[in-house]
């Protein structure tokens, strides 16, 4: 069994895969969502959506900036005004996005980037 991932920002969407799972930042800790879980609706926390195999090994990460998960019927609906897909993004493009950002909760956002890229090396 499968769960269907859909990604969206404003006006437009970004990701739609089935995986075997999906992690989300939800603002009171991580959630996993499994197939036939019961309908919830979420905040999010800026952090990363991991969508994983049957094997538990990742497939597909995204970064999100806060917002909102819609899990109803097998669909994971992540809505969130920006979105960056892990592989491509690098350190030097966060941290440069992070100078250049005009709020504290864009320059937020893009902290937990480099921290993510700190951390794991990439």
């Amino acid at each position: 069994m499968t769960v269907m991932l859909k990604i969206l920002r404003p006006m437009s969407e970004f990701s739609e895969s089935k995986v075997a799972k999906i992690i989300v930042p939800a603002v009171a800790g991580d959630l996993t969502v499994l197939p036939d879980r019961a309908p919830t609706y979420l905040l999010l926390r800026n952090g990363q959506v991991k969508a994983l195999d049957e094997d538990n090994r990742i497939v597909h990460r995204f970064f999100v900036h806060g917002g909102v998960a819609d899990i109803a019927q097998d669909v994971c609906r992540i809505e969130s005004e920006i979105v960056h897909a892990y592989d491509d993004m690098t350190l030097e493009e966060a941290k440069l996005r992070y100078e250049k950002a005009t709020t504290d909760e864009i320059k937020d956002y893009y902290k937990v980037i480099i921290d993510e890229f700190t951390l794991s090396s990439k």
